[in-house]
Formats: structure tokens, sequence, C-alpha cells
């Protein structure tokens, strides 16, 4: 319970992985209700934030673990977008997800 794992039903291998849990954290300490600040602080420091294959910059809160690996950072869960807009550093984390830049559209 609050956690998704979608498989790829040919290749039969994890696609992507999501929580909007906080009893599950990341590799670097990071869990859903933490602040746009600790995110920052945590992966920025380490990982290069993403940038958007349509030409408009880093996206706020997708971070490239590796090559076409993104760990996502979703600040509103509810506007059924991973786009975060208007975030504040006090912002709260309301969904993780480790996902391939090839899932995304």
């Amino acid at each position: 319970e609050g956690f998704s794992v979608i498989v790829g039903r040919n290749s039969e291998k994890v696609l992507e992985m999501e929580t909007d849990s906080p009893e599950f954290e990341t590799n670097l300490g990071i869990k859903v209700g933490d602040s746009a600040k600790k995110v920052s602080e945590k992966y920025g420091a380490k990982y290069k934030e993403y940038e958007s294959p349509h030409g408009d910059g880093p996206v706020e809160g997708f971070y490239e673990l590796e090559e076409g690996l993104l760990i996502i950072f979703d600040y509103n869960k509810d506007d059924d977008s991973l786009i975060n807009t208007d975030v504040k550093p006090d912002s709260k984390v309301e969904k993780i997800r480790l996902t391939y830049s090839e899932q995304l559209d």
C-alpha cells in the first residue's frame, strides 16, 4: 500500500516505481512530506537537474540519477501532472517516482 511498480508486459522488467507514502525513503533519505529545500540540498548537490527535451531548460524536481534514469519529486500530486510550478522552499513532496526518461511524453 502506498507503493506501485510498473512492469513491462513484454520485457518483464521494472519500468517505473512510485510512492505517495512517507514510509518509503530514497537512497539520500528523502520521503513524502519533506521540503523542496531539503530535496534541492540533497539531490541538487549530487545529481544534475533533468533538462526538458522540449528546450524549456531544467525541470523542477526532476534529477537524472544516470543516463536516462530519473527520480521525480512531485509537489502537487492532485494536478495529475509531474511538472511542478510555483515551487517554494517549503513546498512538500507529495509523490516520488523513479522512471526512465523514455517513459515520459
